[in-house]
């Protein structure tokens, strides 16, 4: 993890601000240190959706968690599972009929929650696939396409997952979520336990006594992004905004990482 302290102490150094209060706290260097941040997380989507990133790149903000997902097979994790105490970033991975310590054989909650269960996952011999949107009809009569229904009650059964959109419906039987992740195949995956893997969303920081929820590895990176925010509004476009923007494009191409 990073503070508040170490970040502020790259920035005054490339800024040649020490003991000077030309960049305040408040209105200049918080909102250049939350749009580094922000500009950190959209490169990391966009190198883990192509799996160019490595989850050991960014350990400190990955969880693993045991949920049991809602009567139609759907685990909604930002919020419908206020226990979590933070929201998702990305998934890392997913998987089926997970061990855990201690078991819990007991069905959880009513039929349109997810829950968070209180038990930390060991294993797994199922792990759940990512599908596209096109092929979840598809994959249901597919044998050979996993979560299918067609192996469903066999030893080769296996799993698969896709994200659903916000939904709800008249009668109050499934929540309105921000958003579902839905295991397939459905006779499988109904008020079933399934270990996530993911990637919690960094909080932006408001003061000084805040830490950022990345490695230290990032962050020089981060420092020269927020000097690039603040050589922005600055209307600096020569030696400082190019020195950042070269350091930003960097890590954009996830080399760094």
């Amino acid at each position: 993890m990073i503070t508040y302290a170490e970040l502020d102490t790259l920035v005054k150094a490339f800024l040649d601000d020490e003991g000077s209060q030309r960049y305040l706290q408040d209105q200049d260097k918080i909102p250049a240190f939350n749009s580094a941040i922000s500009r950190a997380l959209t490169a990391g989507n966009w190198a883990l959706a192509n799996r160019k990133g490595s989850e050991e790149a960014l350990i400190e903000l990955k969880e693993d968690r045991v949920f049991q997902s809602n009567f139609f097979g759907g685990i909604a994790l930002n919020n419908a599972v206020p226990a979590l105490g933070h929201t998702v970033w990305s998934i890392l991975a997913i998987y089926a009929e997970p061990i855990t310590v201690p078991v819990v054989t007991t069905i959880l909650g009513t039929p349109a929650q997810t829950v968070l269960v209180g038990a930390v996952p060991t294993g797994s011999a199922f792990p759940v696939r990512r599908m596209t949107a096109e092929q979840i009809a598809v994959a249901r009569t597919n044998m050979y396409m996993d979560g299918n229904e067609v192996l469903a009650a066999g030893p080769m059964r296996t799993y698969a997952y896709y994200s659903m959109g916000t939904r709800s419906d008249n009668q109050n039987i499934i929540q309105a979520t921000q958003g579902e992740l839905f295991i397939t195949p459905a006779s499988l995956a109904s008020r079933k336990q399934f270990w996530v893997s993911y990637l919690r969303t960094p909080q932006t920081i408001t003061s000084p006594a805040d830490v950022i929820d990345f490695p230290q590895s990032m962050k020089r990176t981060l420092a020269d992004w927020a000097c690039q925010y603040i050589s922005t509004k600055q209307g600096d476009g020569t030696t400082l905004y190019s020195i950042a923007e070269k350091d930003a494009a960097q890590l954009f191409s996830y080399q760094a990482l």
